[in-house]
């Protein structure tokens, strides 16, 4: 199953960082390395535990019962990644994200 999941993120995000090895990781790593500075991520702390915040406030209300966690994670992610890179307030955490629900569906899917 894991090897499904591999190739399947390797086909949708490409030879980049994650699934490069060698040379071609070293200079994609020292590419990347200045943009995840402490200092620069300092500046998005406040997005990061807000967004947090919600994601286990979340579970709060679930009252001990199961639930799948990957669209929630997802939903964290997007919401973080939509006010930190592009400014965007969403509440996709708060309801349906059809961003979000497709991504699942992808998954299951595969």
């Amino acid at each position: 199953v894991c090897s499904v999941n591999l190739r399947f993120a390797s086909k949708w995000l490409g030879d980049g960082l994650i699934f490069s090895g060698g040379s071609k990781w070293s200079m994609r790593r020292r590419l990347l390395t200045p943009s995840f500075h402490f200092d620069i991520l300092r500046s998005y702390m406040t997005i990061i535990n807000e967004t947090t915040s919600v994601f286990l406030e979340n579970f709060t209300k679930l009252d001990g019962n199961a639930v799948e966690i990957f669209p929630r994670s997802l939903a964290m992610s997007l919401d973080t990644a939509l006010r930190s890179l592009l400014s965007y307030q969403t509440n996709c955490q708060l309801g349906e994200d059809e961003y979000a629900k497709i991504m699942h569906r992808l998954t299951i899917l595969v």
